[in-house]
C-alpha cells in the first residue's frame, strides 16, 4: 500500500474496479481527481484502453467538479469519455455529446484554443454521420475565429476548406454559395491550393464531369495527402455524378 497526495492507494489497486465500485458510491470530487492525476502520470494518460465503466466513472462526478468550479478538468474529463466514446465504444453520437460540453467549458474559462480542438472534433463527426450542414457551419467558424488570430490564421485556410467540403455535401448551391463568400471575404483562402481544388470541384460537378473531379483530386493528393475522412466526403460528392469511379 501507499499514499498520494494524503490518499491511501492499496498496491494491489485495480483502476477498473475502483471505477465500477465507485458509480454507486458517493465518494468526494476531490477524491476522484487527486487519484484520476495519479493515474494519468502513471499510465501516461492511455485511459482509452479501459471499456465504458471508466466512462460511467467519469460521467458520475462530472456535476461535482462543476459544483466546485473546476470547469477545465471537467472538460478534460469530457474529452476523455469522448475519446472512449469515439475510439473504443464506437459511439459517435455520445462522442459528439461529450465534446460538444468539453468545448462549452472551455470557452467558460475562455480557454478558446482548446474549445476549438473540440468543435472541430465535433465536426467531423458530424460530418461522417451525414450531418454536413452542422460540420459545414463548425468548420466555418472555426476557420474565421482563425482568421482573426495571428497565432492561428495559417490554420484558417484549412477550416474553410472542410467547411467549402461539407456544404458542397449539403448542396452544389449552397457548396458555391459558401465558397464565392470565402473567396471574397478571406484573400488568405482565395489564394491557396484548397480554394483551387474546390473550383474545379464545383466546375466538375456542375457539368457532371467525372473525369474533371477524379483528376483534380488527384492532382491535390499528389502533393498534399487528404486526410481519408476528407477522401470519404470527396467519394460522396462523386457519387452524385457517378457511382463507376474511385478516386483513389
Amino acid at each position: 500500500m501507499f499514499w498520494f497526495n494524503s490518499v491511501y492507494i492499496p498496491t494491489s489497486f485495480n483502476i477498473t474496479d475502483y471505477c465500477r465500485k465507485s458509480i454507486t458510491n458517493k465518494l468526494s470530487a476531490d477524491l476522484h481527481v487527486k487519484i484520476f492525476s495519479y493515474f494519468n502520470r502513471m499510465f501516461d494518460c492511455e485511459i482509452g484502453t479501459i471499456d465504458n465503466t471508466i466512462s460511467k466513472f467519469l460521467t458520475n462526478f462530472m456535476t461535482s467538479l462543476v459544483k466546485m468550479g473546476r470547469f477545465t478538468i471537467a472538460a478534460k474529463h469530457h474529452m476523455t469519455i469522448a475519446e472512449i466514446c469515439e475510439k473504443d465504444l464506437v459511439d459517435i453520437e455520445q462522442a459528439i455529446r461529450h465534446y460538444e460540453q468539453a468545448a462549452d467549458y472551455y470557452k467558460g474559462e475562455e480557454s478558446s484554443s482548446s474549445a476549438m480542438k473540440c468543435q472541430l472534433a465535433v465536426a467531423q463527426l458530424a460530418s461522417q454521420l451525414g450531418q454536413c450542414d452542422k460540420a459545414a457551419n463548425l468548420f466555418e467558424e472555426a476557420g474565421k475565429a482563425s482568421m482573426e488570430n495571428n497565432l492561428l490564421k495559417y490554420g484558417a485556410k484549412g477550416h474553410l476548406f472542410k467547411a467549402a467540403i461539407c456544404h458542397f455535401c449539403v448542396d452544389l448551391i449552397n457548396g458555391q454559395k459558401a465558397l464565392k463568400t470565402y473567396e471574397e471575404c478571406y484573400p488568405m483562402f482565395a489564394d491557396s491550393r484548397e480554394c483551387a481544388l474546390m473550383k474545379k470541384l464545383s466546375e466538375a460537378l456542375e457539368q457532371e464531369n467525372v473525369e474533371a473531379f477524379t483528376t483534380a483530386v488527384q492532382e491535390y493528393d499528389n502533393i498534399t495527402r487528404l486526410e481519408p475522412w476528407i477522401t470519404s466526403l470527396l467519394l460522396k460528392l462523386k457519387k452524385t455524378i457517378s457511382e463507376e469511379e474511385d478516386i483513389t
